[in-house]
């Protein structure tokens, strides 16, 4: 199969078989039937090669397939990952004389339209290193066998990628595809590179014209071969399909984008990808015709041929199904494209079947530990004696965050707000944030960002400490990194995602036991969940998570009724926040301290009136914030909501007089700052709720009078806060819906006014 000096152009003819870079994991139509079945039939019907795509992330995902497909017609795949089902289908595509060709089609599974760049920025699994090294792993694991080449990355988009050339926001394929192809030809000479082209001004990866001044250059030279994608107008109305001319320019346009390579005979061209729906029949039918004429060597529109004796046309691949040659029930063959086909099959590949055993590498595991040259070269994951990264993406350290007077400020000394949700899960017995079912943990934190939140308050038990605290209601296909990690670990992957992104974490000590909070008098519970265990814990995540993204320790959430302050007693929440807080900051200077208030004759957490009188003594007092919890009359009727005669009048008039009797006057004279860690409403007290929310963001922002005017000084902010929370469940005012994506628009459109600027 090498080109001798580029002259000598052989027809590739295959169908694209996807599914492997989908969630499923899994060829697409195996519900219906069985893959060899499917594998008999591309063969029956002529072609000679199989396109397979498949994602980065299928590589390692280690769980057996179990979606979309029926088990009765491939009984051989049951408990089998993805790779290994692969090892299965290119077994089988070489017992019948199949050629196979790889199409790393995207990083994540069912990402292939997001994916500007072969790697995912930020993220540190998906890197450059790690698809040169997914190639490299592939090419040992199918060396011998039926597979012969790699189509390194499917359709290159813009406006991140680049050729020839590096912008400030772009990168070079034409040198990502020289670095993987050649490191892939270090381990497996045999293989055909294909390198698709840029999608600028047309289809994805169908814009070779930078190859006349910037050619791609490998230690082989003759195992090169370039590769675009052509599609009709139900794909997209590209402007060419609006001219005039049509469907004579067709020739032209793909002459000036990629044909020049094959006319002049430079390179090979393979069409990985073409196909229509025949939706708009007259033009689509044009369109097909003039392409596989174009295919089979008729560069004018003469109806000759101009290629050599001994030559053949262009090599190309087709859907099997969508936009192919088999209709939705994966059996039917699509007669009408067919019919267009038939005159541009290529011969069947004689000679030696390949060997049908793939070279049966150890399979890639997300814990396996890194090598160079073998298939267990995987993404490094945390355990507890490994800590989260320290540093941003772009390199910098943490900023560390102090208090002066009521503001939180960085280490310049200029204020800052922080302005954030509640993401809860890892306080409960699922022992994990909630959502993975329907969603990736780093989607849902990007979503967060998005938003403009600068902060994740994370709720966790001590229960979720201990390592045999297991995760549940996870989906691993998603969550791929997560397999096999208990709670603790996994809430290293959620702070180290945070940090790469820029989002900074609030860690709140929920309850002692899992899901147990609202029973939970103290802070200590048992003879198991001591104090001294209580202290424990935070010194132990003082340490695992000093120098991250994690800011603050939010001591204890909710402190209640039976708990005082300054009463000089056991109970007292006051006393106990010193003593757990002196042995935090002997570990860990740089956190915030976060020390809520106590729940007697308010909302729980939220009385902080022994402030007043009994202040907080700490080691490293500039690092004290006090918090609050806030709601409206859904969650309880309060007597300041319902009872006319409460002092200082009836609802809505009274609340600035509650708030700053309770921990207003703690912003007001400028003790310490307040962060509200828990406010929220799902408007379903009216008009209630209408009024209370706009009252309340108003006066944390520094409306502390009716007057309608700030009193804030000129760079100071108000109170930061935490929403309650992003969790789309009923009573706990979330703010996704059950996507866990879109958000409600009221909610947003509340808060989204007071939010603080990114935080450094």
């Amino acid at each position: 199969f090498f080109y001798q000096n580029f002259f000598r152009i052989f027809n590739y003819v295959n169908t694209a078989r996807y599914g492997f870079e989908t969630s499923n994991f899994i060829l697409s139509g195996l519900a219906s039937r069985g893959y060899k079945s499917v594998i008999d039939q591309v063969l029956q019907l002529g072609f000679n090669t199989i396109r397979i795509p498949f994602s980065s992330q299928m590589l390692i995902t280690p769980l057996p397939v179990n979606k979309s497909i029926n088990f009765n017609f491939n009984p051989d795949l049951r408990g089998l990952s993805p790779l290994q089902c692969m090892d299965q289908v290119v077994k089988y595509c070489g017992a019948v004389g199949l050629r196979v060709i790889l199409d790393r089609h995207s990083s994540l599974a069912d990402n292939g339209w997001k994916e500007s760049l072969w790697f995912i920025p930020n993220d540190p699994y998906y890197t450059e290193n790690q698809f040169i090294q997914d190639w490299q792993m592939l090419a040992q694991r199918y060396a011998g066998t039926t597979v012969i080449g790699a189509d390194l990355w499917n359709d290159p988009k813009p406006p991140l990628s680049a050729w020839g050339w590096v912008g400030p926001n772009t990168r070079d394929w034409r040198i990502a595809a020289q670095t993987a192809g050649n490191a892939i030809l270090a381990v497996n000479s045999q293989w055909l590179i294909f390198v698709e082209g840029l999608g600028t001004n047309g289809w994805p990866g169908s814009d070779l014209t930078y190859v006349q001044s910037n050619p791609v250059v490998l230690s082989m030279p003759s195992q090169l071969v370039y590769s675009v994608h052509e599609l009709s107008q139900d794909a997209y109305n590209q402007t060419w399909f609006f001219d005039p001319t049509y469907p004579t320019n067709l020739r032209a346009l793909w002459r000036s984008r990629w044909g020049y390579l094959a006319e002049n005979a430079k390179s090979p061209i393979f069409v990985g990808c073409f196909g229509t729906f025949f939706v708009n029949a007259v033009k689509d039918e044009q369109w097909l015709a003039q392409l596989v004429n174009y295919m089979n060597g008729q560069f004018t529109s003469d109806g000759v041929s101009d290629l050599n004796a001994g030559q053949m046309g262009l090599s190309w691949s087709i859907g099997l199904q969508d936009i192919g040659i088999l209709k939705y029930d994966y059996k039917t063959v699509d007669t009408k494209t067919m019919s267009y086909l038939k005159s541009s099959l290529g011969q069947f590949l004689s000679g030696p079947v390949p060997s049908a055993e793939p070279t049966m590498l150890p399979t890639p595991s997300p814990s396996a530990q890194p090598t160079t040259a073998s298939p267990s070269t995987r993404r490094p994951t945390f355990t507890a004696t490994i800590h989260p990264t320290n540093i941003l993406a772009n390199g910098k350290q943490f900023t560390i965050y102090s208090t002066r007077g009521n503001q939180i400020v960085d280490e310049e000394g200029n204020s800052v707000r922080l302005t954030g949700v509640n993401w809860y899960g890892f306080e409960t017995d699922n022992f994990l944030p909630f959502g993975l079912l329907a969603q990736r943990y780093t989607n849902i934190l990007d979503r967060i960002k998005q938003l403009g939140f600068n902060v994740l308050r994370l709720p966790f038990s001590n229960q979720a400490l201990l390592p045999e605290s297991r995760p549940r209601d996870i989906d691993y296909g998603k969550n791929y990194d997560l397999v096999g990690l208990n709670s603790l670990q996994c809430m290293d992957k959620f702070i180290q995602y945070s940090g790469i992104i820029g989002l900074r974490v609030i860690l709140d000590r929920h309850s002692a036991e899992a899901g147990m909070f609202y029973n939970e008098t103290f802070w200590h519970v048992n003879s198991f969940y001591t104090e001294q265990r209580y202290i424990d814990d935070w010194v132990m995540l003082a340490k695992r998570y000093g120098g991250t993204s994690v800011i603050a320790a939010d001591l204890w959430n909710e402190p209640k009724k039976k708990v005082t302050w300054g009463y000089q007693n056991r109970t007292d929440w006051n006393l106990a926040a010193e003593r757990v807080s002196a042995a935090i900051q002997q570990v860990n200077s740089d956190w915030l301290i976060i020390v809520e208030g106590i729940g007697i004759e308010y909302w729980w957490g939220g009385n902080l009136k022994g402030v007043a009188k009994h202040p907080l003594r700490i080691p490293y007092q500039n690092k004290l914030v006090y918090s609050v919890h806030e709601y409206c009359v859904e969650l309880y009727p309060q007597p300041w909501f319902v009872n006319a005669s409460y002092p200082g009048g009836p609802f809505p008039g009274n609340m600035r007089g509650v708030w700053e009797s309770n921990w207003g006057y703690i912003l007001r004279q400028n003790i310490a700052p307040i962060f509200v860690g828990e406010f929220g409403t799902d408007f379903l007290h009216e008009p209630y709720d209408s009024i209370w929310l706009p009252m309340f963001l108003k006066y944390i922002n520094g409306e502390y009078t009716s007057d309608g005017v700030n009193d804030l000084m000129p760079g100071d902010f108000g109170a930061s806060w935490a929403w309650w929370s992003i969790n789309p469940d009923l009573q706990d005012y979330g703010l996704f819906t059950k996507d866990w994506n879109s958000v409600v628009a009221k909610k947003m459109d509340a808060i989204r006014p007071y939010l603080g600027p990114p935080l450094n």
